[in-house]
Protein backbone atom coordinates (compact mmCIF):
# COMPACT_ATOMS: atom_id res chain seq x y z
CA UNK A 1 0.00 0.00 0.00
CA UNK A 2 0.97 3.62 -0.50
CA UNK A 3 0.67 6.30 2.19
CA UNK A 4 1.69 9.93 2.29
CA UNK A 5 4.04 9.09 5.20
CA UNK A 6 5.77 6.31 3.25
CA UNK A 7 9.39 7.27 2.73
CA UNK A 8 10.79 7.42 -0.77
CA UNK A 9 13.35 4.79 0.27
CA UNK A 10 10.63 2.30 1.26
CA UNK A 11 8.81 2.98 -2.00
CA UNK A 12 11.92 2.30 -4.11
CA UNK A 13 12.81 -0.80 -2.11
CA UNK A 14 9.38 -2.21 -3.01
CA UNK A 15 9.30 -0.89 -6.61
CA UNK A 16 12.88 -0.18 -7.77
CA UNK A 17 11.72 0.42 -11.35
CA UNK A 18 10.05 3.64 -10.17
CA UNK A 19 13.38 5.46 -9.84
CA UNK A 20 13.73 6.21 -13.56
CA UNK A 21 10.05 7.11 -13.78
CA UNK A 22 10.25 9.58 -10.88
CA UNK A 23 13.44 11.24 -12.14
CA UNK A 24 11.68 11.88 -15.44
CA UNK A 25 8.43 12.85 -13.71
CA UNK A 26 9.79 15.86 -11.79
CA UNK A 27 13.12 17.57 -11.20
CA UNK A 28 12.71 17.12 -7.44
CA UNK A 29 13.66 13.46 -7.88
CA UNK A 30 16.90 14.22 -9.71
CA UNK A 31 18.71 13.94 -6.37
CA UNK A 32 18.32 10.18 -6.78
CA UNK A 33 20.94 10.35 -9.54
CA UNK A 34 23.57 10.95 -6.84
CA UNK A 35 23.93 7.39 -5.47
CA UNK A 36 25.01 7.91 -1.85
CA UNK A 37 23.47 11.32 -1.13
CA UNK A 38 20.33 10.34 -3.01
CA UNK A 39 19.75 7.22 -0.93
CA UNK A 40 20.28 9.10 2.32
CA UNK A 41 17.81 11.75 1.20
CA UNK A 42 15.31 9.07 0.16
CA UNK A 43 15.40 7.58 3.65
CA UNK A 44 14.44 10.93 5.17
CA UNK A 45 11.75 12.30 2.88
CA UNK A 46 8.13 11.12 2.74
CA UNK A 47 5.83 11.11 -0.28
CA UNK A 48 3.68 13.75 1.38
CA UNK A 49 6.67 16.04 1.84
CA UNK A 50 7.68 15.50 -1.77
CA UNK A 51 4.18 16.41 -2.94
CA UNK A 52 4.37 19.66 -0.95
CA UNK A 53 7.76 20.47 -2.48
CA UNK A 54 6.30 19.84 -5.94
CA UNK A 55 3.20 21.93 -5.17
CA UNK A 56 0.98 18.90 -5.78
CA UNK A 57 -1.83 17.46 -3.65
CA UNK A 58 -0.32 14.40 -2.00
CA UNK A 59 -3.12 12.18 -3.26
CA UNK A 60 -2.39 13.26 -6.85
CA UNK A 61 1.25 12.23 -6.52
CA UNK A 62 0.33 8.88 -4.99
CA UNK A 63 -2.17 8.21 -7.76
CA UNK A 64 0.52 8.94 -10.37
CA UNK A 65 2.78 6.42 -8.67
CA UNK A 66 -0.09 3.97 -8.36
CA UNK A 67 -0.77 4.23 -12.08
CA UNK A 68 2.85 3.53 -13.00
CA UNK A 69 3.00 0.49 -10.74
CA UNK A 70 -0.20 -0.81 -12.32
CA UNK A 71 1.27 -0.29 -15.80
CA UNK A 72 4.45 -2.22 -14.99
CA UNK A 73 3.28 -5.05 -12.74
CA UNK A 74 -0.40 -5.21 -13.59
CA UNK A 75 -1.65 -4.72 -10.03
CA UNK A 76 -2.13 -1.32 -8.40
CA UNK A 77 -1.24 -0.85 -4.72
CA UNK A 78 -4.00 0.66 -2.60
CA UNK A 79 -3.60 4.21 -1.27
CA UNK A 80 -4.21 4.76 2.42
CA UNK A 81 -6.49 7.77 2.78
CA UNK A 82 -7.99 7.50 -0.69
CA UNK A 83 -11.75 7.38 -0.33
CA UNK A 84 -11.80 4.73 -3.04
CA UNK A 85 -9.33 2.59 -1.11
CA UNK A 86 -9.21 0.32 1.86
CA UNK A 87 -9.83 3.03 4.45
CA UNK A 88 -13.37 3.35 3.18
CA UNK A 89 -14.09 -0.38 3.55
CA UNK A 90 -16.57 -0.61 6.43
CA UNK A 91 -15.78 -4.27 7.12
CA UNK A 92 -12.06 -3.59 7.20
CA UNK A 93 -12.56 -0.65 9.55
CA UNK A 94 -14.87 -2.72 11.72
CA UNK A 95 -12.20 -5.39 12.13
CA UNK A 96 -9.65 -2.80 13.17
CA UNK A 97 -12.03 -1.18 15.63
CA UNK A 98 -12.75 -4.58 17.17
CA UNK A 99 -9.02 -4.96 17.81
CA UNK A 100 -8.94 -1.52 19.43
CA UNK A 101 -11.88 -2.39 21.71
CA UNK A 102 -10.11 -5.54 22.84
CA UNK A 103 -6.95 -3.53 23.46
CA UNK A 104 -8.93 -1.07 25.60
CA UNK A 105 -10.16 -4.07 27.55
CA UNK A 106 -6.62 -5.20 28.33
CA UNK A 107 -6.23 -8.08 25.88
CA UNK A 108 -2.62 -9.32 25.42
CA UNK A 109 -0.81 -7.18 22.88
CA UNK A 110 1.10 -10.10 21.36
CA UNK A 111 -2.14 -11.76 20.24
CA UNK A 112 -3.64 -8.49 18.97
CA UNK A 113 -0.42 -7.65 17.15
CA UNK A 114 -0.59 -10.91 15.20
CA UNK A 115 -4.18 -10.19 14.17
CA UNK A 116 -3.38 -6.60 13.25
CA UNK A 117 -0.34 -7.66 11.23
CA UNK A 118 -2.48 -10.16 9.34
CA UNK A 119 -5.16 -7.58 8.66
CA UNK A 120 -2.73 -4.91 7.48
CA UNK A 121 -0.35 -7.18 5.59
CA UNK A 122 1.48 -5.22 2.93
CA UNK A 123 1.52 -1.97 4.93
CA UNK A 124 4.68 -0.63 6.52
CA UNK A 125 4.57 0.94 9.99
CA UNK A 126 3.80 4.38 8.57
CA UNK A 127 0.94 2.97 6.54
CA UNK A 128 -0.55 1.31 9.63
CA UNK A 129 -0.33 4.63 11.47
CA UNK A 130 -1.96 6.61 8.65
CA UNK A 131 -4.72 4.04 8.30
CA UNK A 132 -5.36 4.21 12.04
CA UNK A 133 -5.68 8.00 11.85
CA UNK A 134 -8.01 7.76 8.85
CA UNK A 135 -10.31 5.50 10.84
CA UNK A 136 -10.01 7.62 14.03
CA UNK A 137 -8.44 4.70 15.84
CA UNK A 138 -5.58 6.49 17.55
CA UNK A 139 -7.94 8.84 19.37
CA UNK A 140 -9.70 5.77 20.76
CA UNK A 141 -6.57 4.24 22.22
CA UNK A 142 -5.15 5.85 25.34
CA UNK A 143 -1.53 5.41 26.35
CA UNK A 144 -2.78 3.65 29.48
CA UNK A 145 -4.74 1.16 27.36
CA UNK A 146 -1.69 0.43 25.24
CA UNK A 147 0.35 -0.13 28.38
CA UNK A 148 -2.27 -2.49 29.81
CA UNK A 149 -2.35 -4.37 26.53
CA UNK A 150 1.42 -4.68 26.59
CA UNK A 151 1.27 -6.02 30.15
CA UNK A 152 3.75 -3.40 31.36
CA UNK A 153 3.53 -1.27 34.52
CA UNK A 154 3.30 2.49 34.07
CA UNK A 155 6.36 3.31 36.15
CA UNK A 156 8.73 2.71 33.24
CA UNK A 157 10.04 -0.84 32.77
CA UNK A 158 12.95 0.23 30.57
CA UNK A 159 14.36 2.35 33.39
CA UNK A 160 15.25 -0.85 35.29
CA UNK A 161 17.23 -2.33 32.41
CA UNK A 162 20.99 -1.79 32.51
CA UNK A 163 22.05 -0.19 29.24
CA UNK A 164 25.08 1.73 28.03
CA UNK A 165 24.50 5.54 28.16
CA UNK A 166 24.90 5.71 24.38
CA UNK A 167 22.35 2.97 23.69
CA UNK A 168 19.48 4.07 21.37
CA UNK A 169 16.98 3.45 24.17
CA UNK A 170 18.85 5.80 26.48
CA UNK A 171 19.04 8.45 23.75
CA UNK A 172 15.29 8.20 23.12
CA UNK A 173 14.57 8.41 26.85
CA UNK A 174 16.75 11.52 27.26
CA UNK A 175 15.01 13.15 24.33
CA UNK A 176 11.65 12.22 25.83
CA UNK A 177 12.55 13.87 29.12
CA UNK A 178 13.51 17.08 27.37
CA UNK A 179 10.38 17.10 25.22
CA UNK A 180 8.25 16.52 28.31
CA UNK A 181 9.93 19.51 29.96
CA UNK A 182 9.25 21.70 26.92
CA UNK A 183 5.62 20.61 26.88
CA UNK A 184 5.32 21.49 30.55
CA UNK A 185 6.70 24.99 29.91
CA UNK A 186 4.17 25.51 27.11
CA UNK A 187 1.39 24.51 29.48
CA UNK A 188 2.63 26.93 32.15
CA UNK A 189 2.71 29.86 29.72
CA UNK A 190 -0.76 29.11 28.37
CA UNK A 191 -2.19 28.71 31.87
CA UNK A 192 -1.05 32.25 32.60
CA UNK A 193 -2.84 33.76 29.61
CA UNK A 194 -6.28 33.69 31.17
CA UNK A 195 -9.60 32.94 29.47
CA UNK A 196 -10.12 34.77 27.22
CA UNK A 197 -6.39 35.44 26.83
CA UNK A 198 -5.23 38.83 28.10
CA UNK A 199 -3.72 40.93 25.31
CA UNK A 200 -0.88 42.30 27.43
CA UNK A 201 0.06 38.89 28.77
CA UNK A 202 -0.04 37.41 25.26
CA UNK A 203 2.40 40.06 24.05
CA UNK A 204 4.71 39.20 26.94
CA UNK A 205 4.82 35.45 26.36
CA UNK A 206 4.30 35.11 22.61
CA UNK A 207 8.00 35.11 21.72
CA UNK A 208 8.89 32.56 24.41
CA UNK A 209 5.95 30.40 23.39
CA UNK A 210 6.96 30.44 19.72
CA UNK A 211 10.48 29.38 20.70
CA UNK A 212 9.16 26.47 22.78
CA UNK A 213 6.84 25.33 19.99
CA UNK A 214 9.69 25.48 17.49
CA UNK A 215 11.74 23.19 19.73
CA UNK A 216 8.78 20.84 20.13
CA UNK A 217 8.69 20.75 16.34
CA UNK A 218 11.73 18.48 16.61
CA UNK A 219 9.16 15.71 17.05
CA UNK A 220 9.15 15.67 13.24
CA UNK A 221 12.83 14.81 13.20
CA UNK A 222 12.25 12.16 15.84
CA UNK A 223 9.53 10.63 13.66
CA UNK A 224 11.91 10.38 10.71
CA UNK A 225 14.58 8.82 12.88
CA UNK A 226 12.23 6.23 14.35
CA UNK A 227 10.87 5.35 10.91
CA UNK A 228 14.37 5.03 9.53
CA UNK A 229 16.15 3.26 12.38
CA UNK A 230 13.65 1.57 14.69
CA UNK A 231 10.53 0.63 12.76
CA UNK A 232 12.08 -1.41 9.97
CA UNK A 233 14.12 -3.47 12.45
CA UNK A 234 11.15 -4.02 14.73
CA UNK A 235 8.93 -4.95 11.79
CA UNK A 236 11.39 -7.68 10.86
CA UNK A 237 10.95 -9.04 14.39
CA UNK A 238 7.15 -9.10 14.23
CA UNK A 239 6.34 -5.79 15.93
CA UNK A 240 5.01 -3.81 12.97
CA UNK A 241 1.64 -3.16 14.60
CA UNK A 242 3.30 -1.77 17.73
CA UNK A 243 5.28 0.72 15.68
CA UNK A 244 2.12 1.64 13.77
CA UNK A 245 0.25 2.51 16.95
CA UNK A 246 3.15 4.53 18.36
CA UNK A 247 3.63 6.31 15.05
CA UNK A 248 -0.07 7.18 15.04
CA UNK A 249 0.33 8.94 18.38
CA UNK A 250 3.47 10.68 17.14
CA UNK A 251 1.72 11.87 13.98
CA UNK A 252 -1.17 13.35 15.98
CA UNK A 253 1.26 15.20 18.27
CA UNK A 254 3.20 16.59 15.30
CA UNK A 255 0.01 17.84 13.64
CA UNK A 256 -1.14 19.50 16.87
CA UNK A 257 2.18 21.30 17.37
CA UNK A 258 2.21 22.44 13.73
CA UNK A 259 -1.24 24.00 14.17
CA UNK A 260 -0.12 25.81 17.33
CA UNK A 261 3.01 27.14 15.64
CA UNK A 262 0.97 28.45 12.72
CA UNK A 263 -1.51 30.11 15.09
CA UNK A 264 1.23 31.77 17.14
CA UNK A 265 2.88 33.03 13.93
CA UNK A 266 -0.36 34.69 12.81
CA UNK A 267 -0.86 36.20 16.31
CA UNK A 268 -3.97 34.12 17.04
CA UNK A 269 -3.94 34.07 20.84
CA UNK A 270 -7.44 32.63 21.06
CA UNK A 271 -6.55 29.53 19.03
CA UNK A 272 -3.38 28.96 21.05
CA UNK A 273 -5.21 29.33 24.37
CA UNK A 274 -8.00 26.99 23.26
CA UNK A 275 -5.82 24.24 21.77
CA UNK A 276 -2.47 24.26 23.57
CA UNK A 277 -3.49 21.95 26.40
CA UNK A 278 -4.75 19.34 23.96
CA UNK A 279 -1.51 19.57 21.99
CA UNK A 280 0.53 19.16 25.16
CA UNK A 281 -1.53 16.12 26.11
CA UNK A 282 -0.84 14.59 22.68
CA UNK A 283 2.89 15.09 23.21
CA UNK A 284 2.64 13.39 26.58
CA UNK A 285 0.63 10.50 25.11
CA UNK A 286 3.33 10.07 22.48
CA UNK A 287 6.11 10.00 25.05
CA UNK A 288 4.15 7.53 27.18
CA UNK A 289 3.62 5.28 24.16
CA UNK A 290 7.34 5.37 23.36
CA UNK A 291 8.38 4.66 26.95
CA UNK A 292 5.73 2.09 27.82
CA UNK A 293 5.09 0.37 24.49
CA UNK A 294 7.81 0.96 21.89
CA UNK A 295 10.82 0.58 24.17
CA UNK A 296 9.59 -2.59 25.92
CA UNK A 297 8.73 -4.15 22.56
CA UNK A 298 12.19 -3.28 21.24
CA UNK A 299 13.97 -4.60 24.31
CA UNK A 300 12.05 -7.86 24.05
CA UNK A 301 12.57 -8.30 20.31
CA UNK A 302 16.00 -6.95 19.34
CA UNK A 303 19.39 -8.50 19.98
CA UNK A 304 22.78 -6.79 20.12
CA UNK A 305 23.29 -6.96 16.36
CA UNK A 306 19.88 -5.36 15.82
CA UNK A 307 20.72 -2.52 18.19
CA UNK A 308 24.01 -1.93 16.36
CA UNK A 309 22.02 -1.60 13.14
CA UNK A 310 19.55 0.79 14.79
CA UNK A 311 22.36 2.96 16.15
CA UNK A 312 24.07 3.10 12.75
CA UNK A 313 20.86 4.13 10.99
CA UNK A 314 20.11 6.78 13.62
CA UNK A 315 23.36 8.52 12.77
CA UNK A 316 22.08 9.10 9.23
CA UNK A 317 19.40 11.46 10.57
CA UNK A 318 21.00 12.49 13.87
CA UNK A 319 19.59 13.43 17.23
CA UNK A 320 17.79 16.71 17.68
CA UNK A 321 17.86 17.25 21.43
CA UNK A 322 20.35 14.74 22.82
CA UNK A 323 24.02 14.46 21.88
CA UNK A 324 24.95 11.63 19.55
CA UNK A 325 26.95 8.95 21.34
CA UNK A 326 28.48 5.68 20.28
CA UNK A 327 26.62 2.51 21.14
Amino acid sequence: MLARTTTLYVLLEEYPFLEDYLVAFHQTFQRLEQPEQGRTWARMVTLGELATAMNLPWLELLREIQGEVRRVVGVAPAIVGDTAGVAADARFGGDLRAIVREMEGGAPLDELAQRLDGLTRGLDAEGVAVLARELDLTSAVSAEAMVRAAGQPMEGPAARVSLHPGHPVRSLQREGERLAGLAGHVEELVDGLGSPPEVVRWREVRSALESLLARLGELERQARRLRLAWYATLASRGSRSVTGLVDGELGEAIDAIRRLRAAAARDDANFVAANARQAVERVRRTLAAEEELLIPAALRSLDDDDWEAVAEQERVVGWALAPDQAL
